[in-house]
């Protein structure tokens, strides 16, 4: 009898509606940031008809678009020979290894966009995207991070002048991802190119700092407030 009384309680209990759960909701500043993030790494469309202009091209922009991802290889080296005296302004930073991964990154990404140009099911996309993000993150937000918090000093004219750079290559990784959506080939090596150009500019900026070319006196981002 007590177990026909379980049996039933069990089988009333598994015929009951379920519970609608209460939608998750996200901070609306989150909800950006992922959206914005996803623009910038998920939002490139490469189809195989264009695969031979971009891999075999012999305009100046196919050419130049080929050897952008090299840029990274420029930073990382530069990062990795500066490593002391940069551990000198910001001793908490992993510079020489940051410059390794920029410079694997550099093959990484030429492989993805331009070997693997049209081919959605090449491994070498995904493996494009985590890395880029990784040291997207590591070279944007958290710089900005320890600068915000005084942790590291860069002088005004370099603060700057990094910070527009960072804008505008962002501003150009964007373009270039909504003109692969829209099937603007031409459009799209532009600015992606010019996207690769930001470690040329980062270049300078590294180069810059560790020399100390600016000698007007740093004030840490947090005093100023």
């Amino acid at each position: 009898m007590a177990l026909a009384v379980d049996l039933y309680h069990r089988e009333s209990m598994m015929l009951q509606p379920a519970r609608p759960s209460s939608p998750r909701t996200r901070s609306p500043i989150v909800s950006a940031a992922a959206k914005l993030w996803a623009t910038l790494f998920y939002g490139h469309v490469h189809r195989p008809e264009d695969r031979d202009a971009v891999v075999k091209g012999d305009t100046l922009l196919a050419r130049c678009y080929r050897c952008s991802p090299w840029a990274y290889a420029l930073l990382g080296s530069t990062m990795w020979a500066l490593a002391p005296r940069l551990r000198e302004r910001d001793p908490g930073y992993a510079w020489a290894v940051l410059g390794m991964a920029l410079v694997v990154e550099s093959a990484v990404s030429y492989l993805s966009d331009v070997r693997a140009f049209g081919d959605a099911s090449s491994p070498w996309h995904a493996t494009d995207r985590m890395l880029a993000s990784a040291l997207m993150l590591a070279c944007g937000p958290l710089l900005a991070l320890r600068l915000a918090m005084g942790v590291v000093v860069i002088p005004p004219t370099l603060r700057n002048a990094w910070a527009l750079a960072v804008t505008l290559g962002l501003a150009c990784k964007a373009l270039s991802g909504r003109a692969s959506r829209k099937a603007q080939l031409d459009a799209y090596l532009l600015w992606h190119t010019l996207w690769h150009f930001l470690p040329v500019l980062s270049s300078v900026f590294l180069v810059a700092w560790a020399m100390d070319w600016e000698e007007e006196e740093a004030i840490p981002l947090a005093a100023q407030y």
